[in-house]
């Protein structure tokens, strides 16, 4: 099937891309009186996504993606956005040329196997609709680690309350498997998907970061009570959200006062919460584009629930198999070499406990 997006949804690539490589670097009435996500068929036509609005939530609203005869309920992926992106590009930027009805998209993988895409909204400001941002925690007195990121930082927005009414939304509706409900996302929104798995770990089953990493436990903390199942895919040479850690530091990025959390310590918090051995297990992936980058996946040992990371040598600020949205030179090589099908690979694997 082949999903279509509204074109006047979509975004000037120049200004939501830029703000996704460099802003980054960082309804009235109950959700329970909501109708089903599939209950009109003019509310949601084939292959095109349904806009919900979120109670308390006026300006936003989350988009949802069910695959023409999907049998419900299925599970769900939360697909959340960079800083200074939006909905729509946190689709687009999982699409290997950037057109969202190429069926390696995330949503054209959702519908052959068979899950919900959700994509949901941060806070943006007024005259900047589309350009938003998660409060993904950070940001200590000190200023020594960075707020990830923007406005939603500067408002201390609870992010964490937004994504619980928006997963009380989707379990009055009855169409979503609450027991399989996945986080992903890029670089703010990765870093928020750490922050769900820190502080609801009874609402996500799972979470999939690209390009960012758990940087409320360097500030807020992160004490989740259970060992959560957690996929990281970073490249080393990702300018907006260095690999080791530290300032951006792709062509333009300007102004950041303080640091992101390396990949190696938001591994080791994990480790130490998912009570894993110091044993590792390291495989290294098909090169698809010999001399060009290489990917090793490890493997913790012994872990109460799995804990892996994709190490992407060269690669940068990008989507596995994704949109080179900008060039080589400005924010590094998207690797050939993962696909949407290791990330569902590993999300489809865990549930609830």
């Amino acid at each position: 099937m082949r999903f279509t997006f509204d074109v006047r949804r979509r975004i000037p690539s120049a200004t939501s891309l830029a703000a996704l490589a460099f802003a980054v670097v960082a309804c009235a009435g109950s959700p329970h009186e909501r109708p089903s996500l599939a209950d009109d068929a003019d509310a949601r036509e084939p292959g095109r996504p349904e806009r919900v609005a979120l109670p308390g939530y006026p300006h936003r609203p989350y988009d949802v993606f069910i695959p023409d005869g999907l049998k419900l309920p299925a599970p769900a992926v939360l697909v959340l956005h960079g800083g200074g992106s939006d909905a729509f590009n946190a689709i687009r930027v999982t699409c290997p040329d950037g057109k969202v009805d190429n069926q390696d998209c995330i949503t054209g993988h959702a519908a052959r196997n068979g899950y919900i895409v959700i994509a949901p909204r941060g806070t943006s400001r007024q005259i900047l609709k589309r350009m938003r941002t998660w409060n993904a925690g950070g940001g200590d007195a000190g200023k020594h680690w960075i707020c990830t990121s923007g406005l939603a930082c500067e408002k201390g927005v609870d992010d964490v309350a937004y994504f619980n009414t928006l997963l009380d939304s989707l379990e009055a509706s009855k169409e979503v498997d609450m027991q399989r409900v996945y986080a992903t996302g890029i670089s703010n929104g990765a870093a928020m998907a750490h922050r769900l798995a820190c502080e609801i770990p009874d609402r996500i089953a799972a979470i999939a970061a690209v390009a960012g990493a758990n940087q409320v436990s360097a500030v807020q903390g992160c004490r989740p009570g259970r060992a959560v199942p957690v996929l990281q895919i970073h490249g080393t040479a990702d300018c907006a959200w260095p690999y080791d850690g530290g300032s951006p530091y792709c062509r333009g990025a300007r102004g950041f006062d303080g640091a992101y959390l390396a990949v190696d310590r938001s591994m080791q918090v994990w480790r130490e919460i998912n009570g894993c051995s110091a044993d590792v297990a390291d495989t290294e992936l098909t090169d698809n584009i010999p001399g060009v980058i290489r990917v090793t996946k490890r493997n913790w040992l012994n872990c109460e629930a799995p804990l892996v990371r994709y190490r992407i040598e060269g690669g940068g600020h990008t989507w596995p198999n994704g949109y080179q949205y900008f060039s080589v030179s400005r924010i590094g090589p998207v690797t050939r070499d993962l696909t949407n099908d290791h990330i569902w690979a590993f999300l489809s694997a865990q549930k609830l406990p």
